[in-house]
Formats: structure tokens, C-alpha cells, sequence
């Protein structure tokens, strides 16, 4: 599993939300800071190159940002 954090305008987490479930199986969305427009998004290893160009086609649309998380 990997877990990428993202920054979006807190008015979009619903529509980023939304399009990442149309993507079947691609991950699961989690919103971290509703006000700050902060989420998470964990991508199943075998969906990960899959979920990385789904954002890169999202972010077309809308501004995501992400954020570098601490290797665990």
C-alpha cells in the first residue's frame, strides 16, 4: 500500500473524491484537513503507476499539490 498526501482547494476535495472513485479500485481518498484542503490517498502497490497518471490527468483540471511524507 502506498499512502500519498495531497493539498487541493477545499472546495474541490469533493469533486478530486468523486473522480478517484471512478477510477475502480485505483485507492481510497481520506480527507485529513477539510479547512486546509489536505488528503490522503491510498493506492494498492499493483495500482500505483495507474493512480499516478490518474492524477497527473486529474491535475489538468484542478491544482494538486503534494506533499513529501516521512519515509516509515
Amino acid at each position: 500500500m502506498v499512502t500519498k498526501k495531497l493539498r487541493v482547494k477545499p472546495e474541490e476535495i469533493a469533486y478530486l473524491r468523486f473522480l478517484i472513485e471512478g477510477y475502480e479500485g485505483i485507492g481510497t481518498l481520506t480527507t485529513l484537513d477539510p479547512r486546509g484542503g489536505m488528503v490522503g490517498l491510498s493506492i494498492p502497490g499493483s495500482h500505483q503507476a495507474d493512480a499516478e497518471e490518474a492524477l497527473r490527468l486529474i491535475g489538468r483540471d484542478i491544482t494538486l499539490e503534494e506533499i513529501p511524507t516521512d519515509p516509515v
